[in-house]
């Protein structure tokens, strides 16, 4: 087995950490990440490049960190499979995760809380959300688990009263997220005797084996993009009073460039496949527009022209390249595309080629609706008209993102 040295690294940041902790901590008791600091330099580099060593970098990324400007209370390292997630926020990866006072590590296959608490919002609610997304991910690859037993993951430590720092409300929250986000767990007690090299290089082995199993299942990328929406329940989590009162922010986009490539020099990062949003949460959106539209048109006492509102939406017999037909203030019609994302902001979105070719026929009288939190908390976050002239104009770009290679073999 190649010599590595992580048991010592990990005991000498166990051991390390509490007067690391103090040394942040300024006169206001807040607490701010120092780098010029051997603990720092030991979690960010001497550890990440130790664990590094040991998978292939080519498919592995590995990162630890103790915040970025504010002191994190949870430190931590990560092992990510580039074809899956290249940061914590998302997907899903190998965790390990120090304890309050650093007394325990918890090696685990953990899902990204951030992408939870963008849907959800950053609450007790939320939380239970990661615990369920993580029970079916288990479900669906309890096959793959890296051990017989499992433990439980207790990041706060309660039991050592005498640790310089408690965890504040919004500390508790992340570690409680962490906690329900992790599964497969395996706990080491740092100082323990009998903590052994070996044993944490075999575990993460095993563990790079489940990751790669469950990262190579085709369920796995189809469940992770509607994972969060897999436990929404909408009689309890979408906001029950809707909000039609409000100024959509006027759309003044700058002059962008097309990214020009460096000849030479090639990427070895795989480009990634835009995620289109799921009908659940394009059927909200197109849902709400409509509603948005009659409530618009009705405050301007124009019930006469709310009656003539067509939810194009559901004619499926016909696909003219727009959700709706609507009015404006002047009783002029406008033909709305809805494009909707489940989560706060978004600064781009996916057309097709009959909603291009629309917006070209169409003009000015064709319109872009963005919904955002289209399932939580819907609105508009911005109202494009006619596309096509900020394509002219060099402010909006419009790239292909996917070609079609069709073929007749010839027998």
């Amino acid at each position: 087995m190649e010599t590595t040295n992580l048991k010592k690294h990990f005991i000498n940041f166990s051991d390390q950490w509490e007067s690391y902790v103090k040394h942040c901590q300024n006169s206001q008791k807040k607490y701010y990440v120092n780098k010029n600091h051997e603990v720092h330099d030991l979690i960010i580099n001497t550890m990440t490049n130790e664990l590094q060593s040991l998978v292939d970098k080519r498919l592995y990324k590995v990162k630890g960190s103790v915040g970025q400007s504010s002191l994190a209370g949870i430190p931590w390292l990560a092992v990510m499979d580039r074809e899956v997630t290249e940061s914590t926020q998302n997907g899903f990866y190998i965790s390990y995760l120090f304890s309050r006072n650093a007394s325990k590590l918890y090696l685990s296959i953990a899902l990204g809380a951030t992408q939870f608490t963008d849907f959800y919002g950053d609450n007790n609610n939320t939380i239970l959300k990661i615990g369920n997304a993580k029970d079916k991910f288990i479900s669906n690859f309890n096959k793959y688990d890296p051990a017989e037993n499992f433990e439980s993951v207790d990041l706060r430590n309660e039991e050592d009263s005498s640790f310089i720092r408690k965890y504040s409300k919004q500390m508790l929250l992340r570690a409680e997220g962490y906690s329900a986000g992790s599964m497969f767990t395996k706990s080491y007690n740092l100082h323990n005797p009998n903590f052994d090299e070996n044993e944490i290089v075999n575990d993460l082995n095993k563990y790079i084996d489940c990751y790669r199993k469950i990262s190579l299942n085709p369920i796995s990328k189809a469940l992770l993009d509607v994972l969060d929406e897999a436990v929404y329940d909408e009689d309890k989590d979408k906001k029950k009073t809707i909000n039609f009162d409000y100024e959509v922010p006027i759309f003044n986009p700058s002059i962008r460039e097309k990214s020009k490539k460096k000849v030479g020099i090639k990427s070895n990062k795989k480009p990634s496949k835009p995620n289109t949003p799921s009908k659940q949460v394009g059927d909200a959106g197109e849902q709400y527009v409509y509603k948005y539209e009659c409530y618009k048109l009705s405050k301007i006492n124009r019930q006469d022209l709310v009656e003539k509102i067509i939810k194009q939406y559901e004619d499926l017999s016909y696909f003219p390249g727009y959700d709706i037909k609507s009015f404006d203030k002047n009783g002029n019609e406008i033909f709305i595309e809805v494009k909707s994302t489940k989560n706060k902001n978004k600064e781009f979105f996916e057309i097709t080629e009959n909603e291009k070719n629309a917006a070209e026929k169409i003009g000015d009288d064709y319109f872009i609706y963005q919904v955002t939190s289209a399932l939580t908390n819907p609105s508009i976050s911005l109202i494009i008209q006619n596309p096509i002239k900020y394509v002219q104009q060099n402010k909006v770009l419009m790239e292909p993102l996917v070609y079609r290679v069709s073929y007749k073999n010839r027998q």
